[in-house]
């Protein structure tokens, strides 16, 4: 399995993908010593974490480890209670709360999410009619929804298709809006590789949720500069051709 973070566990902290090349860069001698024996899983800081110097870059766990129980990189997350968390309209400002926080922690800003991971969804905060809905959970009654860099090379292998995901890095963004005669307009927004600009994926919306995204981020629109988002999403690989995220909520993306 490929990561694109990990725990630095004599910092204390999580590191990402992007760090760690420039440091490796720097001097490889130095890179060795800090951090061999000091990367562990960010979701569970129970699996060894390995620098793997390739092309691309990628960061993989040594075979034969296991993850502990309710890590998000656990072979099978719980999916449709994150789904029912995410669509339950109380939870919009927790929601952003989240997207905002998942750029700040992971694009190497100031944290401001009062000590506690992004992605961590704890049940304890459901009413109790809802937390009967999820008594199979296991006993520690938190899920995560599992991070994913959009500047890291999307693998299918690793469960990077088909599955709920906090996606997040930056970008260039662009957009256009089709004609649709059934359902009325739509719009893709495509996200640009910032070196190459080459598109990295495509975020289809409808009409009404396209307007309120937009109405909110009209500059990052239309003043081609490259911007750091993070979006709430499942990502489809159509055709080997493109990857392809829908936006059903306007909540579940912010641009900073």
């Amino acid at each position: 399995m490929k990561f694109d973070a990990a725990y630095f566990d004599t910092e204390k902290r999580d590191i990402c993908l992007s760090e760690l090349i420039l440091d490796f860069n720097k001097d490889s001698n130095i890179f060795k010593k800090r951090y061999i024996n000091h990367l562990v899983c960010e979701g569970c800081h129970s699996v060894q974490i390995t620098y793997v110097n390739d092309i691309p870059q990628y960061l993989r766990g040594l075979p034969g480890q296991i993850h502990s129980d309710g890590c998000p990189y656990t072979f099978e997350s719980n999916q449709s209670f994150i789904e029912e968390f995410l669509n339950i309209p109380e939870n919009v400002n927790d929601i952003q709360h989240r997207l905002e926080n998942i750029i700040l922690r992971y694009l190497e800003k100031p944290e401001t999410f009062d000590g506690a991971h992004p992605t961590v969804i704890d049940i304890n905060l459901f009413t109790n009619d809802e937390k009967d809905k999820y008594k199979k959970l296991p006993k520690h009654r938190k899920q995560q929804i599992r991070p994913k860099s959009i500047n890291s090379p999307f693998d299918e292998k690793n469960g990077d298709y088909n599955s709920i995901r906090f996606f997040y890095g930056k970008a260039y963004i662009t957009y256009k809006t089709y004609p649709k005669e059934d359902t009325g307009s739509f719009t893709f927004v495509k996200l640009l590789d910032p070196k190459t600009r080459k598109p990295i994926c495509s975020l289809s919306m409808s009409q009404n949720v396209f307007k309120y995204f937009y109405d909110k981020n009209k500059s990052a629109l239309s003043d081609n500069k490259i911007h750091n988002l993070s979006f709430i999403s499942i990502m489809i690989h159509k055709d080997g051709k493109y990857n392809n995220a829908k936006i059903k909520y306007s909540d579940h993306i912010k641009i900073h």
